[in-house]
């Protein structure tokens, strides 16, 4: 199984991770999480904002929120937890607005998808 965390926004935007053969990952602003956001810069991630459990008897990621105060977002939608299976990708948001990452889920045979490239997420703000 490889886990591929793919920082979409946030100060780490750009760059990848990657992990392999864990049962448990911590994300947030602590300077202890495996998927470690900007302390003073990311401060829509909580601290201890969320952590994805491998299931093994499902063979799948389960993310879920540790009681975050802005919420873990996926697609737009808030949510508690959701699964991640094999070959399956979501995106993420650490609160409204906050850093967002791509996961991919896969096993050592799979082909790993290319880091996404992003339309200039600031341009939104932008007014014609």
């Amino acid at each position: 199984m490889i886990l591929i965390v793919d920082h979409l926004r946030g100060t780490r935007s750009g760059t990848r991770e990657r992990f392999a053969s864990f049962e448990r990952l911590t994300i947030g602003r602590h300077p202890g999480s495996d998927v470690c956001f900007d302390g003073r810069r990311d401060i829509d991630a909580s601290t201890r904002h969320a952590e994805l459990v491998w299931d093994e008897t499902r063979q799948s990621l389960r993310l879920c929120d540790l009681g975050s105060s802005n919420g873990t977002w996926v697609y737009g939608k808030k949510v508690a937890n959701r699964s991640l299976a094999l070959g399956e990708s979501i995106e993420v948001e650490f609160g409204r607005g906050g850093p967002a990452v791509r996961f991919w889920l896969g096993d050592a045979s799979s082909s790993i998808p290319p880091i996404p490239k992003r339309a200039q997420w600031w341009r939104r703000f932008l007014r014609w």
